[in-house]
């Protein structure tokens, strides 16, 4: 809106492009006014449809149709700069990273997938061949992480976790049934790169060494009497019916590790400006592991794909929990 030679004895010509200016009114009629500037003699005529109203000087004020015009363009303007202000917002917080929030602690429960997978170790259906039933169940994990901002979008984050796997099996190897809970522990490093989706998501995926440190297993082994050859027992008494053995150990040492590709979605489900709550769903996806030995004591190519398959198993999993980052 642009005004010329402001004065309070002036009357005040307002025109519906917004633009004001101020002069003495000297008729106003059918179609078009007359006014001239102040210590000036020359008539300007306007036209009416130009104009939004006329505040005289006197205080009195009088409107014409393109008034209502004006007021739409204002409300217009203001609606227009009121949302390119919020989408300046938005970008701001879409494009950034909050500089204060570096650190992050993830907790969740684990399962690995999929949630139930058998292994037949050997192929024609042979009786007494080892066959192995694997059902998750759930697990927890932690982890702790920092961002380092790359940029506006993009940002490395490392991160320390841990991870217990929880597991259900069943092994049938010839007359040798064991039924019982497997819990596996790890320690995993990794690097990540974080990219910010918008104000809300946040997607991450790096790589990972996952150590094994110790597994734990307690269950309970029946031997079949019925299909057990007691000549094999040294001359004991031959077992009639089932035998059961509880079975419970830890394996702690000379376990290897596992290369993985992490990958995680963050949901912001609030924020204040001490800290941020997220939901998270993490996906861990292994792609090695160092004690795959199979192939060098069979000479089944079969078999030693389906060992390397079943330790792969064991630390493919799907972690989701809460994340508070500050």
């Amino acid at each position: 809106m642009i005004g010329f030679g402001q004065d309070n004895v002036l009357d005040e010509i307002i025109f519906v492009n917004g633009d004001t200016i101020y002069g003495n009114v000297l008729e106003i009629g059918v179609k078009e006014i007359t006014y001239s500037y102040k210590n000036e003699k020359t008539n300007n005529v306007v036209k009416i449809t130009t104009l939004a109203k006329i505040i005289f000087s006197s205080g009195r004020e009088q409107t014409f149709k393109g008034a209502e015009i004006l007021k739409k363009r204002i409300d217009r303007e203001k609606t227009e700069k009121q949302k390119t202000e919020k989408q300046k917002t938005e970008k701001q917080k879409t494009t950034s990273l909050k500089e204060e929030d570096k650190w992050k602690i993830k907790i969740g429960g684990n399962f690995i997938f999929p949630f139930k997978k058998t292994f037949d170790f050997m192929e024609g259906g042979s009786e007494g061949r080892p066959i192995k039933e694997i059902t998750t169940k759930l697990g927890a994990s932690c982890q702790v992480s920092y961002v380092l901002e790359l940029n506006s979008l993009i940002a490395y984050s490392p991160s320390i976790s841990y991870y217990l796997i929880t597991l259900k099996t069943k092994d049938n190897i010839g007359a040798f049934k064991f039924t019982g809970t497997s819990k596996r522990q790890y320690v995993s490093m990794a690097h990540n790169l974080q990219y910010k989706v918008n104000g809300k998501f946040t997607t991450s995926i790096g790589f990972s060494i996952d150590k094994l440190f110790k597994i734990k297993r307690k269950g309970e082994t029946v031997l079949s009497g019925s299909s057990f050859d007691p000549a094999q027992l040294g001359g004991d008494p031959i077992l009639n019916g089932d035998t059961s053995f509880a079975i419970n150990n830890t394996i702690n040492s000379d376990l290897g590790f596992y290369i993985s590709l992490p990958i995680s979605v963050n949901y912001l489900i609030h924020e204040n400006k001490y800290y941020n709550l997220s939901v998270y769903t993490d996906i861990n996806i292994p792609v090695y592991y160092s004690k795959n030995n199979y192939e060098a004591s069979s000479s089944s190519k079969e078999t030693v794909k389906k060992y390397k398959q079943e330790n792969l198993l064991y630390n493919r999993n799907i972690t989701i929990g809460l994340a508070i980052s500050f």
